[in-house]
């Protein structure tokens, strides 16, 4: 995930790209905000990606302000209810982007907390595991 976010992070803040990543099942779980030009731009560099396979969008809609407006791509490291939760999620297959985004601001919160000595990992729901915009902007 680290090789992963090192190239991601310049590469949205070039495009002016923020988000989410995890992986959760084997599979990467992805919440991407901006301009509908940065998105494209980024959803034509994935697909041309050889290691990216079977992408599938789940939801795209315009939004008022970004759930992750604050991160290039963050990447928590989830609790194992969080993962419970996006597992759910993902297999129903029908869920939209408002299912996912709660769970993963917790987890990012939570991480935040234990970044800034707020909290312990003692006491942040453990075992863990690896895992101001322009209106108009997009979500996928």
């Amino acid at each position: 995930m680290s090789d992963i976010l090192s190239e991601a992070r310049p590469r949205n803040a070039e495009l002016g790209v923020t988000g989410v990543l995890t992986a959760v099942d084997g599979n990467f779980l992805q919440i991407i905000e901006g301009q509908d030009s940065g998105i494209e731009t980024l959803l034509t560099m994935l697909a041309r990606d050889r290691r990216h396979a079977d992408l599938v969008i789940l939801d795209r809609r315009i939004v008022t302000a970004r759930a992750f407006g604050d991160w290039e791509m963050v990447s928590p490291r989830l609790a194992a209810d969080e993962i419970s939760q996006l597992s759910r999620l993902l297999s129903k297959g029908t869920s939209r982007i408002d299912d996912f985004i709660p769970v993963l601001l917790k987890a990012v919160a939570r991480q935040d907390a234990i970044l800034e000595g707020r909290e312990s990992l003692k006491h942040s729901h453990a075992p863990m595991e690896s895992s101001a915009p322009p209106t108009g902007d997009a979500e996928i």
